[in-house]
């Protein structure tokens, strides 16, 4: 339990062109999904929200830690943020580490004009392992909206 409480901890805060980082021919940190919308339901305040699954292959440093996400339109921010951290967990396939991070936006993200004038972003994610930044972005998220 203490190894996953400093994991989460170590694991807060979050966007690069091919949506991955890659050393030495291997690919490190992959989007597996992520989703982005704009709550506009009436009989409330309008909010931003996101979800997304990213995973980290070979995995084997305890000194990751997810720093931001950023919402960017035509490079204009949107937003940035710490995720919250929903789960994660280490597993191992064929002798590879790999920790799989679920995540989602804090609470009550105020929707902006720009927010209500797009409606594909680009997300990028800021890491820190063994204290080497390292940022993804992922292009042409959809903005969804609810009404």
């Amino acid at each position: 339990m203490k190894d996953i409480l400093i994991v989460l901890i170590l694991l807060i805060v979050f966007s690069c062109t091919s949506g991955k980082y890659v050393n030495s021919k291997e690919e490190i940190i992959v989007f597996q999904n992520i989703e982005c919308w704009l709550n506009l339901m009436p009989g409330g305040e309008p909010s931003f929200h996101y979800t997304g699954e990213i995973e980290v292959n070979n995995f084997n440093s305890e000194k990751i830690l997810f720093q931001k996400i950023e919402f960017l339109s035509e490079e204009k921010s949107l937003n940035v943020s710490a995720p919250n951290i929903e789960s994660s967990n280490t597993s191992s396939f064929d002798k590879k580490n790999s920790l799989m991070i679920i995540f989602h936006s804090p609470q009550k993200i105020h929707v902006t004009d720009d927010m209500l004038k797009t409606d594909f972003v680009d997300v990028k994610l800021t890491f820190s392992i063994d204290e080497k930044v390292i940022e993804i972005i992922k292009k042409d998220i959809q903005l969804l909206r609810t009404y």
